[in-house]
């Protein structure tokens, strides 16, 4: 049996610490009934379940998983799982200790032996996925992401004229991966209209501008 691999099934090969044991059939994974595949994922604010099939006897099988941050390019510790361990969890492989609101690539790859291992079948599925905020994060009533406040300057005691806008997070740093604050700001004074923007990202704690009023 020949086959022909396509430029896009070669670019697929995004971890290449992944096993590549050969002889390889693989076979599309909607009409395969040879090897495990993916039922359902089920996405939290900080892990992955995997559901999959249970194709053939599992001490002919072999499941290997990596996640990828897609952020920070990060490749998480992946699991290769054979014999008691693939027997104890096959079918529902859990992936805990993800960062809330985060993009991470999901490969997954099941292999299948058949005629005392001269065949080995295999199935590769590729995911794209996002974890969910983090509990309470822009709930109903919960705490507000960000606050912003107005002030006065003092100095020596005095109060001046010059206005302080300040900008502060309240949520954890953790529960603000990736987010950026931006307030845009409009100022009427003396019939004229002046337009400033006061940004934030998620590693700083506050900003302030001054408005100097002459």
């Amino acid at each position: 049996m020949s086959q022909t691999i396509s430029d896009e099934e070669q670019e697929l090969q995004l971890f290449s610490s992944s096993p590549q044991p050969s002889p390889i059939v693989n076979i599309n994974n909607k009409v395969n009934e040879l090897v495990d595949q993916i039922e359902s994922i089920d996405v939290s604010s900080n892990q992955i379940i995997i559901i999959t099939t249970r194709q053939g006897p599992p001490d002919m099988a072999r499941v290997a998983i990596q996640v990828v941050d897609i952020e920070s390019g990060e490749v998480l510790p992946h699991m290769n799982l054979t014999g008691i361990l693939l027997l104890l969890t096959r079918g529902k492989y859990t992936i805990n200790w993800l960062q809330p609101n985060h993009w991470y690539g999901v490969y997954f790859r099941a292999e299948q032996r058949y005629g005392g291992g001269t065949a080995i079948y295999a199935n590769e599925e590729f995911y794209l996925l996002k974890t969910k905020k983090a509990e309470g994060i822009n709930g109903e009533g919960g705490k507000p992401i960000i606050s912003f406040r107005s002030s006065r300057n003092q100095e020596n005691g005095h109060s001046l004229e010059n206005l302080i806008l300040t900008i502060k997070w309240e949520q954890p740093k953790e529960e603000r991966q990736n987010l950026d604050a931006l307030a845009n700001i409009t100022l009427f004074c003396n019939n004229q209209i002046n337009y400033r923007q006061l940004k934030l990202n998620g590693k700083e704690e506050n900003k302030s501008l001054e408005i100097y009023v002459i």
